[in-house]
């Protein structure tokens, strides 16, 4: 808008007179006719409900293929080698250049690069605190009571439940389990390649040579110059505000950086507060 970006639950849609049923509702879609509020959209423009060829159920139809229609729930991208990560990911956008997965067109597409608050440095934002934005590396998720394992945990994923902590989103919601082409055994897939899915334990990064070191060695990141490996990728060391030693910085709150001894120390006796309430 005219003064700045809106997120979805702030932005609320123009109260206008529907052209179907007539009522003074949100615009949801703007036809040829005139503005059209959700529930007739839905009724005139919704997709047709037919028997899915996965789950066998009668949903709205969002793929069809040659042995018949698929649900939304049964669909799935297909999967190519990303123009960014060089990874074979589900696609979720095509440009002119090639494939997307959904990590890189997050990073490259979706989000805007700013300068960071915390680290002053120019980088995709993550969040935008009353100060200014955040990158993804100074970003912290709050911690809140983990529905499942109620310790308090830095918040992973929001569910119709409550705040849940990455330990135990990925204990619920872990990717499905196949068989790995390399130790033959059933595990959750981590990747899938041409010759077929590996598992966690069998996965190993693509080796390249270091733009530092210049040995060919596992990818730890990729920069605009090019891959570095585990041993050259440092984090920034800085003075750290607790124990005022340079140190590699853990996190970056509203005080300044905090090395990884003591946001450990802080982090346990936040644990040992809790339990003694």
């Amino acid at each position: 808008m005219d003064g700045g970006l809106v997120c979805g639950k702030c932005y609320h849609t123009a109260l206008e007179e529907c052209v179907r049923c007539h009522s003074v509702r949100p615009v949801l879609q703007r036809t040829s006719d005139g503005p059209i509020c959700a529930s007739c959209y839905n009724k005139t423009y919704q997709r047709p409900e037919e028997e899915c060829i996965c789950c066998h159920r009668v949903r709205p139809v969002v793929q069809r293929t040659d042995e018949g229609p698929i649900c939304d729930c049964c669909y799935k991208c297909p999967e190519e080698e990303c123009i960014c990560c060089h990874r074979v990911r589900p696609v979720v956008q095509r440009t002119d250049e090639g494939p997307i997965c959904d990590a890189c067109y997050r990073k490259t597409h979706l989000r805007p690069k700013e300068k960071c608050i915390l680290c002053h440095r120019v980088r995709t934002v993550r969040k935008r605190l009353d100060d200014g934005p955040v990158c993804d590396r100074c970003y912290r998720a709050p911690e809140e009571e983990c529905v499942r394992c109620h310790k308090e945990q830095p918040v992973h994923k929001r569910t119709d439940d409550g705040p849940i902590c990455a330990s135990c989103y990925y204990k619920a919601y872990q990717p499905p389990e196949e068989e790995c082409i390399c130790c033959h055994k059933v595990r959750p897939v981590n990747q899938r390649t041409d010759q077929g899915p590996v598992c966690v334990n069998c996965y190993k990064r693509p080796e390249e040579e270091c733009i530092c070191c210049h040995k060919v060695r596992p990818v730890n990141q990729r920069t605009d110059q090019g891959p570095v490996c585990v041993n050259c990728y440092k984090r920034s060391e800085e003075e750290c505000i607790c124990c005022h030693k340079v140190r590699p910085v853990k996190i970056r709150n509203d005080q300044g950086p905090v090395c990884g001894t003591c946001y450990a120390r802080e982090r346990r006796a936040k644990k040992k507060a809790a339990q003694n309430k």
